[in-house]
């Protein structure tokens, strides 16, 4: 599901409605997309000409492996399917930052990242955590 919020914010929310082993529905990824100011403030709307800001509980974006991942019934849709052995699905909580190129660096762009480290995210003090869940 995609939907815009205002001008320059967009949230889209990926769910598995039903897969082998998974009798429920669970949410793949959800996150939001900032690339205009929703407030007219000329130093704001110079500054997104620029800057597109994405939050949320999404894959990380460590290069192109992830597009070839094809999961359940998307595989018609996926052209650049690959299925690879081992999979590095981690879809964690956090932030990209990308800069976006004008002038003679029309189409560069910069991208850099930050996640909380955790794939089961946990709502617990530091002290708590454990590097694995027992059972």
């Amino acid at each position: 599901m995609n939907a815009q919020l205002a001008r320059g914010i967009r949230v889209s929310l990926n769910s598995n409605l039903s897969s082998r082993h998974h009798n429920e529905v669970w949410i793949k990824d959800g996150y939001a997309i900032i690339d205009a100011s929703p407030v007219d403030f000329e130093p704001l709307n110079r500054l997104m000409r620029y800057v597109t800001l994405k939050a949320g509980h999404f894959e990380v974006n460590y290069g192109d492996a992830h597009f070839r991942r094809t999961d359940n019934g998307n595989a018609m849709y996926n052209p650049l399917v690959g299925n690879y052995i081992m999979d590095a699905f981690v879809p964690q909580i956090g932030g990209e930052l990308y800069l976006r190129g004008r002038g003679l660096a029309q189409g560069a762009f910069v991208m850099g990242g930050v996640t909380n480290g955790e794939e089961k995210g946990m709502v617990q003090k530091a002290a708590q955590r454990s590097p694995r869940t027992a059972g």
